[in-house]
């Protein structure tokens, strides 16, 4: 920031140049703006627009000058600096250089539709303002554009949040956006990286905003997911979306500041995951449990099998045990379901025998007995094979032994036609 020796220095020499300096200047600037450059002319200023061109004069034994901060340029007299004739954005000048004329070099700021021109009474610091306008100007334009894009991106994935769609793609070229205009920040030492990345953080912020409203619209879906998953009994699927949904509220809260309305979103979802899949654990302790009281070995089967469908999709999730019980607890808990489902499957298989054996072999629907008595001991045996850890005595023999009574039996009743 230039101080006011320099701003005298930078306007040339005498009374009249040092009629503004850089306290008079202040009124004119705003938040963490600063003068960057300046020349003096003790010529007028012309100002064209629509081909048409007005000289503004300055005063007698007065200047007229060209103040360059990092945001703006001012055009003012030397008389009433705290009321410039003219301002320009940064952003909004196309093109900042000097014209060598036959007896004169001339100071020219264009922008699309205007133009400013005077004679320096210093073309150095001329020079040196008309670069430092067209290095910072040029960056301004580049991060006003690139924000502009962003703002697009983000407005098209709330149009796409609000139909049910997904707005990742969106998201994505909004932060692509950002990310450049970060680079239109930082890429040159000239520069005001400061003031720039205040004009991206609120940006920013928004699109974190929009991706926590995007994260916690697919939760929602997720959760719907999970609940006719559960319902179906498609206990994989479950799981499946219940991880991503978990990932998703982790990344939300990832972004939420302390302050953010979002939070009791984010809480309330998480809550609503956690009871979707405590419903299910629940289910499966209430079909142990009747597996546990039923005397009927078809009806404990079905409960055993519904229990191991449960766990084991618990256990075999990518992250088992973030939404439930432990690795270490579901692997016990599945063993005994296992053991307990083998036990069953072979009390089925043995009232099957038994009602073959108490009908005979001759019996027409013996064979039937025996075949539902092999297909209920082939399960159990391939459990077991499945999982080692589980108790049980081998059941080879007893699967040869009902084998040989269905073949018996389906031989006797083929003999009987």
């Amino acid at each position: 920031m230039l101080n006011r020796v320099d701003i005298a220095n930078a306007f040339g020499s005498g009374s009249a140049a040092a009629e503004v300096d850089a306290d008079r200047l202040a009124p004119l600037l705003e938040e963490g703006e600063a003068v960057q450059a300046a020349a003096a002319s003790a010529e007028g200023i012309e100002h064209t627009t629509d081909d048409r061109t007005t000289t503004i004069e300055p005063g007698d034994g007065s200047h007229a000058y060209a103040v360059a901060t990092n945001r703006r340029i001012f055009f003012l007299l030397g008389g009433e600096p705290e009321s410039p004739e003219l301002t320009y954005q940064l952003a909004s000048v196309t093109r900042a250089e000097m014209h060598d004329r036959l007896l004169s070099t001339t100071l020219q700021i264009r922008t699309a539709d205007e133009s400013v021109q005077f004679t320096p009474v210093d073309t150095d610091r001329a020079g040196a303002l008309a670069s430092y306008v067209s290095t910072v100007g040029g960056a301004w334009a580049d991060l006003e554009e690139t924000l502009a894009g962003a703002r697009e991106a983000m407005e098209a994935a709330r149009e796409t949040i609000e139909s049910g769609g997904d707005p990742t793609g969106e998201i994505q070229r909004a932060q692509m956006r950002l990310s450049k205009a970060h680079h239109c920040a930082t890429h040159d030492d000239a520069v005001p990286t400061e003031l720039m990345e205040a004009e991206i953080e609120p940006v920013e912020t928004e699109l974190g905003y929009l991706e926590v409203i995007s994260r916690t619209e697919r939760v929602e879906a997720l959760l719907e997911e999970v609940r006719e998953a559960r319902e179906s009994g498609e206990y994989d699927a479950v799981f499946e979306a219940a991880d991503e949904a978990t990932d998703l509220i982790e990344k939300a809260r990832g972004e939420l500041e302390e302050s953010d309305y979002l939070w009791g979103t984010v809480d309330d979802l998480e809550d609503d995951l956690g009871e979707a899949v405590a419903d299910l654990f629940d289910e499966a302790e209430s079909a142990c449990h009747a597996g546990l009281r039923t005397d009927d070995p078809t009806e404990a089967v079905a409960a055993w099998e519904d229990a191991l469908d449960r766990y084991r999709a618990a256990l075999t999730a990518d992250d088992p045990g973030a939404l439930g019980p432990g690795p270490e607890a579901l692997r016990f808990q599945l063993a005994w379901v296992v053991g307990n489902l083998i036990d069953a499957l072979v009390v089925a298989a043995e009232e099957c025998e038994r009602a073959g054996d108490d009908l005979g072999e001759d019996h027409d629907d013996s064979a039937d007995r025996y075949e539902a008595a092999r297909d209920w001991l082939r399960r159990a045996h391939r459990l077991a094979e499945e999982h080692p850890h589980s108790s049980g005595a081998p059941l080879e023999e007893v699967i040869e032994r009902v084998e040989e009574k269905f073949e018996l039996a389906q031989w006797q009743w083929g003999g009987a036609d």
